[in-house]
Order: structure tokens, then C-alpha cells, then sequence
């Protein structure tokens, strides 16, 4: 579950227009 999370929050990020944290 937390894998989800985690990707989720990438994704919102990205939609702001940030670089994902590789």
C-alpha cells in the first residue's frame, strides 16, 4: 500500500509540472 501512496504523490507532482524525485 505504501508503494501506492508513494506513487501517487509522485504523480501530483509531476502534474504541477516538477521533476520526478528519481
Amino acid at each position: 500500500m505504501s508503494n501506492t501512496f508513494k506513487f501517487s504523490s509522485r504523480s501530483e507532482k509531476n502534474l504541477q509540472g516538477v521533476n520526478p524525485d528519481l
